[in-house]
């Protein structure tokens, strides 16, 4: 996937530069090249989750970054023109997402892909309940996709197994990542799935507003100690 983005920028001349750091904690280093080269969007291989510690300290950075960050597993000889399949998992309250767009959008530049969105509901849910779903579904893939889609609703007490199943008969997995303070859930589940597939996979984070950033910041978590009272 790395060549391929250098292809295209050189097809579009666009200069790409090439930086190499030694640096004890590979993952401080990579925030601060992000962010002293003002980097609007990061690009991860999924790294080995096994590790003791990789997963919190990826979670850490895509939290603190001022960027886009997108973790990506491509098996070797790997090409993005031979997708045909793709599994877009939308988690619910979870709208039009523009790296999601814009990827989507440069996989059917070259051919038609069939495009899957997938929203898990609980295994109770109401007849309704799973219409409404579908409905809103609906009108994010009309937002996002270029080309053959479908939604998808699979009632279930374990959101990650649909996606775990439906995957294995998908080109690409693409989801969404978003490890802030209400949204725990979703990025525990999100690797929970990379963990049980070898389907490649695209992980997104967007990143927030500055505004939403900073209310984050000054927000206190659970257990802060209230500041003394001024004299």
């Amino acid at each position: 996937m790395l060549s391929e983005a250098l292809l295209r920028s050189l097809e579009r001349s666009t200069a790409a530069e090439t930086l190499i750091t030694v640096a004890t904690d590979i993952w401080d280093e990579i925030g601060r090249v992000a962010a002293l080269h003002r980097c609007e969007t990061i690009l991860i291989g999924l790294p080995e989750l096994g590790t003791p510690g990789t997963l919190e300290q990826l979670e850490a950075l895509i939290r603190d970054v001022d960027a886009d960050v997108m973790v990506v597993r491509a098996p070797w000889r790997w090409r993005l023109a031979d997708v045909e399949r793709v599994l877009i998992p939308v988690a619910a309250g979870r709208g039009h997402n523009r790296l999601r767009a814009r990827l989507l959008a440069s996989l059917s530049r070259d051919s038609d892909r069939s495009l899957t969105y997938l929203r898990t509901v609980p295994a109770h849910s109401s007849p309704d309940a799973r219409r409404r779903a579908e409905r809103t579904l609906l009108a994010v893939a009309r937002d996002e996709a270029v080309g053959t889609y479908e939604a998808q609703i699979e009632a279930t007490t374990e959101p990650a197994e649909p996606i775990i199943r439906l995957a294995a008969d998908a080109d690409l997995l693409i989801m969404g990542l978003q490890p802030w303070r209400q949204q725990q859930h979703a990025v525990s589940m999100a690797f929970e799935v990379a963990r049980a597939t070898d389907t490649p996979l695209v992980l997104i984070s967007q990143r927030r507003s500055r505004a939403s950033a900073l209310r984050s910041r000054l927000t206190p978590q659970r257990g802060d100690e209230p500041p003394p009272p001024a004299n």
